[in-house]
């Protein structure tokens, strides 16, 4: 049968017999009627022909379609008019398991350079390459869909499902979760890491780190986020810095510069310019307010206001819409709501402000329960412990004494009590000496400024009701009356404490002084019986305040008592003169 074959095939070409069809079979069937030539069996197959590359390449001219198999890398190739294409690889193009589920797919078409890994029948992840199409790119993208899209884009990085899908001619871009960079399509040098982050940006410059980092930015640039939701809103804005879980969540101002570093910093911001925020919750609820400066956990959280500074944990912290206010230590200024123009300094330093403006506050507890304006309070818990305004506190545990609002009062030095408005205190009740180098001056004594003028000052009859005597102080029951000793326990309560042994030793040596004076009672009294209004004494101003004598005030009575004396005087030696002559007379005659 072989021979007979063969002698038909050779007879067939020798004699030039021209047949439109060519059946090679064992069975004597005709061949197919779409072919030229078929081939048929069920036990052998058809053998092309075999050669090394190198011959294959030397075959001149060859025919478009010629087809052989090459020896060297083992697999079928066919010359496609310009070049050998290979066919058939001579190993696997798929390795998979026993039901197919799970694989590795090498090239699924011919040359496009792409490895598709499958689990449980799904795509998972690509490895595509587009190196030969553009010889200077370095793109790596591995994930379902990842890079889909890429045409021109070099230097890209994507690695997760559709992460970088839409890029088309981006460049230095680094995609690293699902949905990373997702609708980049010509953004350059964006780094993206976490699901979804800068899933919408087509902008340049970016970097967001975390889930949903600068989820929603768009043409934004030149953006910092770090952390989960940080820069959510933010569409298009740009030169912002993200740093911590939702920082700066709601931003959506095209321009902000703004800064937050921390958990919800800035959370709520949406077209505050200019802020920085450090620290959890910090600058938490701004919305609109410029130029706010937070350091710290909860500095100024719930603010609205502008051009605040608030450096420490819950400085500032309740403001809303107060402005220009300056909070630098632990909750500084923790209740300040609406006022402003302030600035503390030190632990809890005007921590009650509330609407009080204008005051300024130096040491921990200055002015802590002051919600009055224009107070100046400087050292510890100078201005402590009660309600003032236009106060002026200098010197640790200086203060006022008394429960009520004070106005315009002044306590100066340490543990300094004043207890009335209007007044000034200075030291405590162990001072022993007040002096300076000049006498004191008291203004004005200027006539342009005084007016109902009389000369009705009482002298003699006054000075003579008075009653000078010694004394010594009760200084244990004075410092008591002024709350010398009160300080604040652990918890911050107000309880009257023990002196130091100084203390004690200085308040036991000033009491053995002995004193001269008046008592100021007698003085009033005697004042009043003459109808004189006194300017020497200094009347209690309320219940907690007691009396005091101005000892220069004394000069003008007692002056004037020298002037009635010296009248009299004049009088008397004018009478004596003329008795003295009468005498002489006499004794001539």
């Amino acid at each position: 049968m072989k021979r007979s074959i063969l002698c038909i095939l050779v007879s067939l070409f020798i004699s030039g017999a021209a047949l439109a069809q060519v059946a090679i079979n064992s069975d004597g069937s005709a061949p197919n009627s779409s072919a030229m030539l078929d081939v048929n069996s069920t036990s052998k197959g058809m053998l092309v022909p075999r050669m090394t590359t190198s011959e294959m390449v030397a075959i001149l001219s060859p025919a478009t379609g010629l087809l052989v198999y090459n020896t060297t890398s083992q697999a079928f190739y066919n010359y496609n008019g310009t070049a050998w294409v290979m066919l058939v690889a001579a190993t696997p193009s798929i390795l998979k398991d026993a039901d197919g589920n799970t694989k590795v797919e090498v090239e699924k078409n011919l040359n496009e350079d792409i490895i598709r890994f499958s689990l449980g029948g799904t795509e998972k992840m690509t490895l595509k390459s587009n190196r030969l199409e553009f010889p200077n790119a370095s793109n790596l993208f591995i994930g379902l869909s990842a890079g889909f899209n890429n045409a021109s884009g070099i230097s890209n990085t994507a690695i997760g499902s559709f992460s970088m899908m839409s890029n088309v001619s981006g460049q230095g871009n680094t995609g690293l979760g699902n949905y990373s960079l997702l609708a980049n399509s010509a953004g350059n040098n964006n780094v993206a890491i976490g699901n979804y982050a800068l899933q919408a940006t087509a902008g340049s410059t970016n970097v967001g780190v975390g889930t949903h980092a600068l989820y929603s930015n768009t043409t934004g640039y030149s953006n910092v986020a770090v952390g989960t939701a940080a820069l959510y809103k933010s569409i298009t804005a740009h030169n912002l810095v993200a740093i911590g879980d939702s920082a700066l969540f709601s931003h959506i101002t095209q321009y902000g510069g703004n800064t937050a570093v921390g958990s919800k910093a800035l959370f709520a911001n949406t077209f505050g310019e200019a802020n920085t925020a450090t620290g959890y919750n910090a600058l938490q609820s701004v919305t609109t307010g410029n130029y706010n400066t937070a350091n710290g956990y909860n500095a100024l959280k719930m603010n609205t206001g502008n051009s605040n500074t608030a450096i420490g944990t819950a400085a500032l912290t309740a403001n809303t819409s107060g402005f220009e206010n300056t909070a630098l230590g632990t909750q500084a200024l923790y209740s300040n709501n609406q006022g402003y123009s302030n600035t503390a300094a030190g632990y809890n330093a005007l921590f009650a402000n509330n609407s009080g403006n204008n005051n300024s506050a130096f040491g921990e507890n200055a002015s802590k329960y002051a919600d009055g304006s224009n107070n100046t309070c400087i050292g510890y818990s100078a201005g402590d412990f009660t309600y003032f305004t236009n106060g002026t506190f200098l010197g640790a545990t200086a203060y006022s004494s008394s429960p009520n609002v004070l106005v315009n009062c002044m306590a100066l030095g340490y543990d300094a009590r004043v207890n009335a408005s209007n007044k000034v205190v200075i030291g405590n009740t162990t001072v022993t000496t007040i002096g300076g180098y000049a006498g004191w001056t008291t203004y004005p004594s200027d006539r342009k400024f005084k007016k109902n003028i009389s000369e009705n000052v009482p002298g003699l009859a006054f000075i003579s009701q008075l009653r000078p005597v010694t004394y010594q102080m009760e200084l244990d029951k004075l410092s008591a009356d002024l709350k010398e000793d009160q300080q604040r326990d652990a918890d911050g309560k107000f309880i009257i404490g023990s002196p130091s042994s100084a203390e004690l030793a200085a308040r036991n040596e000033k009491s053995q002084n002995v004193y001269t004076g008046f008592i100021a009672q007698e003085v009033e009294a005697a004042a009043k019986a003459l109808g004189y209004n006194f300017s020497g004494v200094d009347a209690p101003k309320n219940e907690n305040d007691f009396y005091g004598l101005r000892y220069a005030e004394f000069v003008v009575p007692l002056v004037k008592g020298m002037q009635e004396q010296q009248t009299i005087i004049e009088a008397q030696q004018k009478q004596i003169g003329e008795l003295l002559k009468r005498i002489e007379a006499l004794e001539k005659k």
